[in-house]
């Protein structure tokens, strides 16, 4: 090979060599690109997620984890047969039927307690409060409406009722019965802590808790409040139990061992 040859082979592989690496470059890029953009990706879906979380449970700095009571509030009302069909019936009138308001109690606006308010329909809000009581719990009303309890049966079990409140200006009472299992010292031995939420903060019923301010018991007296032995010392340490007390619920009761307790954001 003469030296023309051999010069114009050099230069080839010096051009192939060049080409190379400019797309070794390029690929490059477009991985760290790409990679940069599955990582910008991420953020934006984490923040996502919380800001649903957020919206669906009313979760605030202090509060990031949702209860038992607050995964189920979206569980508190829902319609038992297609939306569709719920909304006809409703179009046609027919809400008014119990059996229809039962089967479409979103659409219609009615939950477990089954009441509606008339002049706040549009405004309704889904409550679902957390409790627990020393020793036993032994019925739950809403507008003397008997609620479903969910839940565990002694007092280090969370429990959970569920309701809906139509009207911001006639909230309703919530009455609970209970039973001391000791024979003396009730107000120290026994009592009740709750907190409800609100699927609209602006509810009066959102963070709405139990204390000696919006509570009654027998004969509209002010309950008897003693945290020396339940929550604070006894339970301070269960989950449910210490968010109940970070947010300022207070264990109350009577001087009895029976106790009939009746709690309204009105009182």
């Amino acid at each position: 090979m003469n030296k023309v040859g051999l010069l114009g082979l050099f230069v080839g592989l010096l051009a192939n060599a060049c080409l190379g690496s400019q797309l070794d470059e390029v690929q490059s890029n477009r991985l760290d690109q790409s990679q940069l953009a599955l990582a910008g990706d991420a953020v934006p879906f984490e923040q996502k997620i919380m800001d649903t979380d957020k919206k669906r449970y009313g979760m605030n700095e202090i509060n990031k984890f949702p209860s038992m009571g607050m995964m189920r509030m979206e569980e508190a009302c829902k319609d038992k047969i297609p939306a569709k069909k719920c909304s006809k019936l409703k179009k046609k009138g027919k809400c008014s039927d119990k059996k229809v308001a039962k089967k479409c109690k979103k659409t219609c606006e009615v939950c477990d307690d089954g009441q509606e308010c008339n002049d706040c329909k549009k405004d309704c809000a889904c409550v679902i409060c957390s409790f627990t009581v020393d020793d036993i719990v032994n019925s739950v009303k809403y507008n003397d409406v008997s609620l479903a309890i969910t839940g565990g049966s002694i007092w280090e079990e969370e429990k959970v009722i569920s309701f809906q409140s139509c009207c911001d200006n006639c909230p309703g009472v919530l009455e609970i019965k209970g039973t001391d299992d000791n024979i003396d010292n009730h107000c120290y031995n026994a009592g009740l802590l709750l907190r409800c939420t609100a699927s609209r903060s602006s509810s009066p019923w959102h963070n709405f808790i139990s204390d000696t301010i919006y509570w009654k018991v027998e004969n509209d007296e002010i309950p008897c409040q003693d945290d020396g032995n339940f929550p604070i010392n006894a339970g301070a340490g269960i989950p449910f139990i210490a968010a109940m007390n970070s947010f300022g619920a207070k264990k109350i009761w009577n001087n009895k061992k029976y106790a009939t307790l009746r709690g309204s954001p009105a009182f």
